[in-house]
């Protein structure tokens, strides 16, 4: 998981000041409606230091977006977070800041969420229970948007849609 600790105090922290200064000095300037940042749940963890990840990302994510909405009270928050890290556990995100918008990023290994649909994947469920397993994480918070990253079958024209030109 690399060597950065959820359940740090002082990594949570650290985090949370570099989110304020990273944004503070490269976006606060230029138009945009939001942002977005990871919660480090990249891994199939779903327990750290004796708690879920999940209360361990509202912990993160809550106190980053404090300090980003007290200077900033208008900005859109986002934060993607992987299923495979939160599990059955993903009532803990209850009390996330209802401003936040939770982005999923995966469940259950299965499309939309999986990076190559027609790859062999380890399937941990079938697709109803996949489908069943969003439903949940869709009507968990009912006053907030629900938002999830369809990464099945995505392809990008880098050149056509992309390409940035510049005359000097």
């Amino acid at each position: 998981m690399g060597s950065v600790d959820l359940s740090n105090a002082e990594d949570r922290r650290s985090i949370q000041e570099s989110v304020l200064a990273t944004y503070r000095s490269q976006y606060a300037h230029i138009p945009h409606d939001g942002i977005y940042f990871q919660t480090l749940t990249e891994h199939k963890e779903l327990e750290l230091a004796g708690r879920s990840t999940g209360s361990r990302v509202v912990e993160l994510v809550n106190a980053a977006a404090a300090k980003l909405l007290a200077e900033f009270p208008e900005l859109s928050i986002q934060c993607g977070l992987h299923a495979t890290s939160i599990g059955d556990h993903f009532e803990d995100l209850a009390d996330l800041d209802f401003r936040v918008t939770i982005v999923w990023e995966d469940c259950c290994g299965q499309v939309p969420y999986s990076y190559y649909p027609a790859q062999q994947v380890e399937v941990t469920a079938d697709v109803e229970t996949m489908l069943a397993y969003s439903r949940k994480l869709a009507t968990l918070r009912p006053s907030t948007e629900f938002a999830l990253v369809p990464k099945g079958w995505s392809c990008i024209c880098w050149q056509r849609c992309f390409t940035v030109r510049c005359w000097l």
